[in-house]
């Protein structure tokens, strides 16, 4: 179908005077190229999809350089119903990070301090101390840099997503822990590996690095443990099973999603989700 004709078309009569125009005065801006005609070209278009939308299989997460692929049967995050929640970042989490391997950072200093006095009480008598104390501080401090590095990347790059299937765990090492709510048995002490590995090298001294006490969830779920940390699989892989689904009994701690308080966001799901696992009044 064509746009309409102008008013006084091919059919106008005659006009005054004799002379006949065989077509109007053209009214409007000029055309540059024949009449336009509806509906517009549909080349250009993407073809209609037909039927319900196909879910998605992947999504970028930030700080997981291989994304977040979906698990069977678990949601992706930010699908409906999903709640996206981020471990506790404040500095009190650090403190409590760095007292875990405060022994051994107290150990290095003393040896830093011994090594650093030889030469300035060999350059000038009575300096050994003072000079030996200033070395100490700054390899300590400098050493202590390393695994509060990994740390931060730890709580920049751990997510965990809570949905009615239950609750998933994945960082940017590889780790994933997926723990359904039908299959939480306990909300009790949990411990929280500091580091991908029990140490941290730096040059020749090895320092090792304790585990963090808290509380969490407790339960039948599945854990996955990247190839790169052999030494935490090796760890991990006496953990019970279930003597009827082989599933492993995993733990998913309150700091992982939140502040280590009552106001911990995955502590309010896990009251919602499953009250029976508190007792009344608690």
């Amino acid at each position: 179908m064509t746009w309409p004709q102008q008013p006084g078309g091919p059919h106008q009569p005659q006009q005054p005077g004799g002379h006949h125009h065989p077509h109007p005065p053209h009214q409007g801006p000029p055309y540059p190229g024949p009449p336009q005609q509806w509906p517009p070209h549909q080349a250009h278009r993407p073809p209609a999809h037909h039927g319900p939308p196909q879910p998605r299989d992947h999504v970028a997460v930030p700080g997981l350089d291989h994304g977040w692929t979906r698990a069977p049967g678990w949601p992706l995050p930010g699908e409906p119903g999903t709640r996206w929640l981020a471990p506790d970042a404040s500095a009190g989490m650090y403190l409590r990070r760095t007292l875990a391997f405060a022994p051994a950072l107290v150990g290095f200093f003393v040896l830093a301090l011994i090594l650093g006095s030889i030469p300035f009480e060999s350059a000038a008598e009575g300096t050994g101390m003072i000079g030996g104390t200033l070395v100490g501080l700054l390899a300590t401090a400098g050493l202590a840099c390393v695994p509060l590095a990994k740390v931060h990347r730890m709580v920049t790059r751990t997510h965990v997503i809570v949905s009615p299937v239950g609750v998933e765990l994945r960082d940017h090492l590889g780790f994933q822990v997926r723990l359904r709510w039908q299959d939480l048995t306990q909300v009790g002490p949990t411990v929280d590996n500091t580091l991908s590995a029990r140490s941290v090298e730096m040059g020749p001294f090895d320092v090792r690095v304790q585990n963090v006490q808290s509380h969490g969830i407790i339960g039948w779920g599945e854990r996955i443990v990247p190839a790169q940390v052999g030494g935490a699989g090796a760890a991990l892989s006496g953990q019970p099973r279930h003597p009827g689904t082989g599933a492993e009994l995993v733990a998913i701690s309150f700091p992982a999603a939140g502040p280590a308080d009552g106001s911990n966001p995955l502590l309010n799901e896990v009251r919602r989700h499953r009250p029976d696992l508190f007792v009344p009044g608690v």
